[in-house]
């Protein structure tokens, strides 16, 4: 059975993968090419990590590539504009297109999903007043991994990139392995 394809479905699978909703509507040069440009942006934010430069040159890093791929999605309401709207696409091709998205976000390591899901902020209960008057007992925290510590697929152990400022709130494991919390 046939669809019709629709905008929001490019939308969703340009989300899951940069370039992938421009293939859905059969640009797939173009799609390539907004992948293999996000797919460097992706390098440069993990040699970053590695080298010692400026927060402006990081910032501008960062930036640039989320701006292209903002663009990407308005040229892609340009091209769902411009080509013939009633464009049809079985389902078993979209579920095999919606399939991709997941499995690159879930399994792929340089996917944000994935990459995320490896960092994700810890969220913790304050069990003792040992950090009075700055945090209360019961009071529910997030430490987050990335300020100080980033985990990449092709490294054994996690990275320190950086250490914390004075009076920042740090989450660590003691000697015996019990999570810590101190300032």
């Amino acid at each position: 059975m046939n669809i019709e394809k629709s905008k929001y479905t490019a939308f969703l699978l340009n989300l899951l993968i940069p370039g992938l909703g421009h293939i859905y509507w059969k640009e797939s040069l173009f799609g390539i090419f907004i992948y293999l440009i996000m797919l460097i942006a992706v390098v440069l934010l993990i040699v970053t990590f590695f080298v010692n430069i400026s927060g402006w040159v990081i910032l501008f890093i960062l930036i640039l590539p989320a701006i292209f791929y903002l663009f990407t999605f308005l040229d892609l309401v340009k091209t769902v504009k411009t080509k013939a709207p009633k464009l049809l696409f079985s389902r078993r091709k979209l579920l095999i297109f919606v399939i991709i998205g997941l499995l690159y976000q879930s399994f792929l390591p340089i996917a944000p999903g994935n990459f995320y899901a490896m960092n994700f902020p810890e969220y913790f209960i304050v069990e003792k007043n040992n950090l009075n008057p700055v945090f209360q007992q019961g009071n529910l925290l997030k430490a987050s991994r990335l300020s100080y510590i980033v985990d990449f697929f092709f490294l054994e152990k996690p990275l320190l990139h950086s250490l914390p400022n004075r009076y920042d709130m740090v989450r660590y494991e003691n000697e015996e392995g019990l999570r810590q919390v101190g300032i």
